[in-house]
């Protein structure tokens, strides 16, 4: 290979953008989905608390991904995953009405296990 090829390579490792992996992502915001919808998890919650404990946990996580990348340096990410789980009771209203559109949309939809558990547009 030529020499420019190589430096080409080189000044794109130089300036790109530190995020995490997408692994690391999917499995977080799976997690959630997960909590939001016990369908999905294999976990069982014994009290409140260990919901809230959950919530706690997630949040926490969140704002290590959100320091993890260097996309925004001067972001207060303990706040953005502050407010992000303050809108989670809208957010798991909207996906409800997702839920319900599938529901009323597609005959072949049973219930709302089946719509959560197996199709993907849920989780589009």
């Amino acid at each position: 290979m030529n020499e420019g090829f190589y430096q080409q390579l080189f000044a794109k490792q130089q300036v790109k953008e530190q995020v995490p992996n997408n692994e690391i992502l999917s499995k977080w915001a799976y997690n959630v989905i997960c909590l939001l919808y016990p369908e999905l998890s294999i976990s069982s919650y014994t009290s409140i608390n260990d919901i809230k404990s959950e919530f706690t946990k997630l949040q926490k996580e969140l704002t290590n991904i959100l320091n993890s990348t260097k996309a925004c340096w001067d972001c207060n990410n303990d706040l953005i995953a502050s407010q992000f789980f303050e809108n989670t009771p809208e957010i798991y209203r909207v996906l409800n009405t997702d839920v319900e559109a599938i529901l009323e949309g597609d005959p072949a939809a049973r219930n709302r296990f089946e719509v959560i558990r197996a199709y993907p547009g849920f989780y589009a």
